[in-house]
């Protein structure tokens, strides 16, 4: 299965090339043209639409014609259903690589569009070795070190650190990394720094191919075949949990009871007069975040839901882009080729994201009447729709009656001779045989489920 892909687009951003990394095949490079297709109706086609028309596979099309179909779909989903059609299974083998960078503010908060203030540290994890590694600039002082729980590296200037980052980060080649908000200050300020220091062709080393580019509609640096999955993101899609704040402090508290290391004054300050604290600071960063994956495994929540969608794991914060992924596969195992996306869609949904709107309208809600009213007060239910839908019986996996007589061992020991069920008002009830209490949930498509 794909670990990572990156399609390199020409000229009008039109696909050209595709690199694929894959954990059994290794890196593969090869023209996206044999991909440029879509469909179009033709009696003799062999593929048949949604709407039971047969199609044909066509290779060039007018961009107005609304008669062809799938012309539409992104090009790394065309290749990635196309490539791994049978098989929704994460790939394995992964290199996750935990870091963190700190940065000197002494003469103002470090901007990542000049990237100016130099590097003091970059704390990293390795996923595969489960080891700590530290790289630190010494400071003025040049105090001694000691921290056991990692493999700290010093160096006399940042160019000597930065360096050695490069070598060790091709080394480990990871195919993810992450951070708390990395993607907002972490990974655009490395590169830009590296870039800064050692200009644009040693930035780019953060690639396996040399590839990184800023995707102005993701608002993110894109780095071909590495996937960057912030953990602060992460967290606020998959928890559901309101937090006061989402600073790395309280979410280690709340999930771990670990907070950060606590220093008085300024990280600058800290730096010059306790180094070995500092960077203490900096890996407490880091193991926060390993021990947050260890405990909720939301990379491999990520992979698990990129791959049944067949879609690249940055496209994880877009739920239609895995929706649709999943539904074009399971159409394509049937043969079934789906039509285009309505027109205008992505020109609505910029429209309601440019008002700072979240999305489409799914519920009603009443206009406010001014003026002052008596005997008023508001409801705010928590998990309000899942308890509709489990009061209303209403979920696909709907309940349709109760055993009365239900025993888990006895029935795994057939040791029941007659299952009595009940309706759910528990008014009628039906008594049956093995045989055909078998028969019954087969043909029912059944399970069964305690409630204790």
């Amino acid at each position: 299965m794909y670990m990572n892909i990156h399609v390199e687009r020409g000229e009008g951003g039109a696909a050209q090339t595709v690199h694929l990394w894959d954990d059994v095949d290794g890196y593969l490079k090869f023209p996206y043209a044999e991909f440029a297709y879509a469909y179009r109706r033709n009696e003799a086609g062999e593929k048949v639409s949604l709407y039971g028309h047969n199609v044909t596979k066509i290779f060039s099309w007018a961009k107005n014609d609304t008669t062809v179909m799938e012309s539409d779909l992104p090009p790394e989903t065309r290749v990635l259903t196309d490539t791994y059609l049978e098989s929704d299974d994460p790939s394995i083998g992964h290199r996750i690589l935990f870091f963190d960078i700190e940065v000197d503010s002494k003469n103002g908060y470090p901007r990542v569009e000049t990237a100016s203030n130099e590097l003091y540290s970059i704390a990293m994890y390795d996923g595969i070795t489960q080891e700590y590694t530290i790289l630190a600039v010494n400071n003025p002082a040049r105090q001694a070190v000691n921290i056991p729980e990692a493999n700290v590296i010093m160096f006399d200037s940042e160019e000597e650190m930065l360096t050695k980052f490069l070598d060790l980060y091709e080394t480990i080649a990871p195919t993810v990394i992450s951070g708390w908000n990395s993607d907002g200050f972490d990974v655009p300020y490395l590169y830009e720094r590296l870039k800064r220091v050692f200009g644009k062709h040693e930035a780019n080393r953060l690639s396996p191919i040399g590839i990184v580019k800023y995707s102005r509609s993701k608002e993110t640096y894109q780095i071909a075949g590495v996937s960057s999955l912030d953990y602060r993101w992460l967290y606020k899609k998959f928890t559901y949990t309101e937090m006061p704040n989402y600073r790395l402090d309280t979410i280690g508290r709340e999930e771990l009871g670990i907070s950060k290391v606590e220093y008085d004054s300024t990280l600058d300050v800290l730096y010059e007069t306790d180094l070995e604290k500092f960077l203490k600071y900096n890996m407490r960063d880091v193991e926060i975040l390993v021990k947050l994956n260890d405990k909720l495994k939301l990379i491999a929540l990520v992979q698990s839901i990129c791959h049944i969608g067949h879609v690249p794991y940055e496209e994880y914060w877009y739920s239609s882009r895995y929706i649709d992924g999943a539904i074009l596969t399971y159409l394509h195992r049937k043969g079934i080729i789906a039509p285009n996306k309505p027109e205008g869609g992505d020109e609505k949904y910029k429209e309601l994201k440019d008002s700072d709107e979240e999305g489409f309208i799914g519920a009603f809600v009443k206009e406010v009447t001014p003026g002052l009213h008596s005997w008023v007060y508001s409801l705010d239910l928590q998990s309000l729709y899942p308890s509709l839908i489990m009061s209303l019986n209403v979920s696909p996996e709907a309940k349709v009656g109760k055993i009365s007589n239900w025993d888990m061992e006895k029935h795994i020991r057939k040791q029941i001779n007659e299952y009595i069920l009940t309706d759910l008002a528990g008014d009628d009830s039906e008594k049956m045989s093995p045989a055909d209490f078998a028969e019954f949930m087969k043909e029912g498509e059944f399970s069964i489920n305690e409630f204790k």
